[in-house]
């Protein structure tokens, strides 16, 4: 099942503007089971040992899908269309991969960053 990193609390003025709220709408959308998993951005958490070893920039969204990790919003939603076998979505994302291989910085998406 895969375990979504979102935020469980934020501060005030970026409540329902966090990215974590695509990941989650694509997961419904595309009807793959998930669970939640809030992290608590204004205490800290995401600066924790533990959530560093999984996502060394700190950043949310991030899935975990039975020990696959992957994080950046963009490539959370590409994974989950290419699990949820959508075929429309997916040759747009093979498009963006292709369009990646020129720019360093997008080409980030397509890899397993090591930090």
């Amino acid at each position: 099942m895969i375990t979504l990193y979102g935020f469980g609390r934020v501060f005030r003025q970026v409540i329902g503007e966090t990215r974590d709220l695509r990941a989650q709408w694509a997961l419904e959308e595309a009807g793959l089971p998930y669970r939640v998993h809030g992290v608590d951005h204004t205490g800290g958490e995401n600066q924790s040992a533990a959530y560093v070893r999984m996502n060394c920039f700190r950043l949310l969204p991030v899935i975990d899908d039975d020990g696959f990790v992957v994080a950046e919003s963009g490539a959370v939603l590409l994974y989950i269309a290419e699990k949820a076998g959508r075929p429309m979505v997916l040759r747009r994302a093979r498009n963006l991969r292709a369009a990646a291989d020129g720019d360093p910085v997008d080409r980030q998406i397509w890899r397993r960053r090591r930090c």
